[in-house]
């Protein structure tokens, strides 16, 4: 291997893991930051889901920029550098004990633009810089690093804030937790600054033109499987968002019980990954999409029959098998039908549709929340109608196509850990597979043989 192509293999691989420490140590606990300021329930919810949305919608200025700048490498680095300093508002707001909603809002919207800002240039600029033979392997080898780090800052982060809560220092724990997630962020700067950029080819990032992109994410089977996921994430944001503060604040769990729910989850994710693949591979991406979305409906409702860790951890347990098969096949069906070079752009709108979704589905449960009072027998029924309402869309997926390609496992990057779901994931377009006529014709020959076996 060329020395130039290591180093940047190894810096990558660096910088993903400064990267992921800061989503587990960071973000993931400001809804329950919000919780220790005495800002309520509503918005511990909604301030894991509303600035989602003002970051996707100024995500979609990135390509312009990117082309104004002539370098991928610095829009990615100097977009790093402002998620970095977002967390310094939130020191400053855990030291002093004060933090208002609406800068809190802000400093969310910040961390959230210039993450997904960063995240659409860099599949881009990770393309180039990975060797085509490398790419598969390399980037479910950094995948793996990349989950272990994030496990490290949820772990850290649980156990920081349990030792500030049983000495009386609760929020001096969340200004050392979200310093370390600064300076996670700060190296995982500088490691991008350091990694090469071939030349740019700048045509390939310009955005495609808006009746374009909606006639890909609208067209028959593509638009069918967007509508479903669309309406499924809704119904699934009604109750996830609120999670949270119902195990912080109506369960009263510990900080350390809190993290071992969203560990859980996230490991189990982690675990069932490949027996997902290999699954799909044999019953195929969409069949397997529809038993997920039916395995939805009784995930919240676990959490209205369970009274223990133990029951929750289960619950949590089931929620990571059944997400990780709804994400996975979603991934598989939904850009599979979407030429390489369209992939960046499409992406972008298709984050963008994402987060509306989870704004509305949240802004109702946050309505409900608001109208009949904060209280367990309010929790338990934006659960139970969460839950119901999943399984009205799923019948939108008859009319999807199955996949062609079939890769087993796809690479991912963590960009946020959720406690309904486990995390949010962002595909790495790099390792996604270019050549599906390859994947047809194998999948041809296993058909075969197995009708021979017979």
């Amino acid at each position: 291997m060329k020395q130039p192509v290591a180093k940047n293999l190894r810096l990558m691989a660096y910088d993903g893991a400064a990267f992921s420490f800061m989503v587990g140590a960071g973000e993931t606990f400001l809804p329950a930051f919000a919780l220790a300021l005495g800002l309520g329930d509503v918005v511990s919810g909604l301030v894991a889901t509303v600035p989602l949305l003002f970051g996707a919608l100024l995500q979609v200025v990135a390509p312009w920029a990117i082309q104004r700048l002539g370098s991928r490498r610095r829009w990615v680095v100097g977009c790093a550098a402002v998620q970095g300093l977002t967390f310094v508002p939130l020191i400053v707001g855990a030291l002093s004990g004060v933090l208002a909603p609406a800068a809190l809002f802000a400093v969310a919207a910040v961390y959230w633009a210039t993450g997904l800002s960063a995240g659409a240039a860099w599949n881009t600029w990770a393309e180039d810089l990975v060797p085509r033979s490398l790419r598969t392997r390399y980037f479910a080898r950094r995948a793996r690093l990349m989950q272990f780090a994030v496990l490290l800052g949820l772990l850290l982060g649980g156990l920081l804030l349990d030792a500030g809560r049983e000495g009386g220092s609760r929020l001096l724990a969340f200004a050392v937790l979200f310093s370390l997630a600064a300076i996670a962020r700060g190296t995982s700067t500088f490691l991008l600054s350091r990694q090469s950029e071939p030349a740019p080819q700048l045509d390939s990032l310009a955005p495609l033109a808006f009746a374009t992109v909606r006639q890909r994410l609208t067209r028959g089977s593509s638009g069918r499987l967007l509508v479903y996921l669309l309406c499924a994430q809704t119904a699934v944001q009604i109750s996830g968002p609120f999670f949270t503060p119902y195990m912080l604040s109506e369960l009263r769990l510990s900080y350390l019980e809190y993290m071992a729910l969203l560990a859980t989850t996230y490991v189990v994710r982690i675990l069932v990954s490949p027996m997902i693949g290999e699954l799909a591979q044999r019953v195929g991406p969409r069949r397997l999409l529809f038993w997920a979305g039916i395995g939805l409906f009784p995930s919240p409702i676990w959490w209205v029959m369970a009274d223990t860790v133990e029951m929750l951890l289960l619950a949590q347990v089931y929620a990571g098998v059944v997400w990780g098969a709804f994400e996975l096949c979603s991934l598989l069906l939904f850009f599979e039908t979407i030429h390489v070079r369209e992939r960046t752009s499409v992406l972008t709108l298709y984050n963008l549709a994402n987060a509306a979704a989870f704004v509305v589905g949240s802004l109702i449960g946050a309505t409900v929340m608001a109208g009949f009072g904060v209280s367990r027998d309010t929790y338990h029924a934006l659960f139970l109608v969460s839950g119901a309402l999943r399984l009205l869309p799923v019948f939108l997926l008859r009319g999807v196509e199955e996949a062609r390609t079939l890769p087993g496992t796809l690479a991912t990057r963590t960009v946020a850990v959720r406690a309904n779901s486990g995390s949010l994931e962002q595909p790495v377009l790099g390792a996604m597979p270019r050549r599906r006529w390859m994947a047809v014709l194998r999948a041809r020959a296993r058909s075969i043989a197995r009708a021979a076996r017979r």
